[in-house]
């Protein structure tokens, strides 16, 4: 029977290969940790009980989430783990721009939007309506479709980072996601005396740039946690910016 962790000779070498990256994600693990632990217990903020609940999920399904990842390019999953990092990307799309203005008002469409594709799998997968009302009532429709699509949101982003997350990004780990053309070539070798061959095996691919990227969301998503709820973290900062400018400079993305 296979080991379902694969060889443990390969992960200790696929570790060795990419050190840096995964040391980096264990940097930033600390300091989140440091962090919180010397915050001590968050307190939701007067009259936005909700969003408080929210960028706390958020935050929360972003680190498992980037564990996930992790563990998943040190076994040789890169292309699988994108698919995770584009959820990620989501968390962190919408959080910014529930939080740049209007905080209430975006807060009601994302719920209103939430609902309707709830509604929607109960609607067109069971055949039957949703057990819940609608929770704005007949405005329900019109502020789930003002939500937007992932690109309106993604505006919220400063430019550079819109341009790092979005328009490079997402755009690039959907394509492998929806398993396009572009997306499912990259799993065909040339032809070989045997003729095309299509690989399913683990391997290196993608580590570099998915490693660096999930490493980069998480802590932006950090950095907005942080805003939110009013932690000081200056000396946490300093200390990932020197992690991220050694990323870069060692070539990661």
């Amino acid at each position: 029977m296979l080991d379902p962790l694969g060889d443990p000779a390969e992960r200790i070498e696929r570790y060795r290969r990419f050190e840096r990256l995964f040391r980096a994600h264990d940097v930033l693990g600390k300091v989140i940790n440091r962090v919180l632990d010397e915050r001590g217990e968050l307190q939701l903020r007067d009259g936005e009980e909700d969003i408080s609940q929210f960028i706390a999920a958020a935050f929360g399904k972003a680190c498992k989430t980037t564990q996930a990842i992790v563990r998943l390019c040190l076994l040789g999953y890169g292309e699988d783990a994108v698919v995770l990092l584009r959820t990620n990307l989501n968390v962190l799309i919408d959080a910014a721009y529930l939080l740049a203005e209007d905080r209430a008002d975006r807060f009601k469409k994302f719920l209103a939007h939430s609902y309707e594709e709830r509604a929607k799998m109960f609607r067109e997968g069971y055949a039957e309506p949703p057990p819940w009302p609608p929770p704005f009532g007949d405005e329900t429709k019109r502020l789930a479709k003002a939500w937007g699509s992932i690109k309106d949101r993604a505006s919220a982003l400063p430019e550079g980072l819109r341009l790092l997350h979005y328009s490079q990004g997402y755009r690039l780990y959907s394509a492998i996601e929806h398993s396009d053309a572009w997306g499912l070539s990259d799993y065909l070798t040339p032809p070989q005396e045997s003729g095309w061959v299509a690989g399913s095996e683990e391997g290196d691919r993608h580590l570099d740039l998915v490693l660096a990227h999930a490493w980069r969301v998480l802590a932006d998503l950090f950095s907005l946690f942080c805003q939110y709820f009013d932690i000081e973290r200056s000396a946490a900062f300093a200390e990932l910016n020197r992690v991220w400018q050694d990323i870069g400079n060692e070539g990661g993305s």
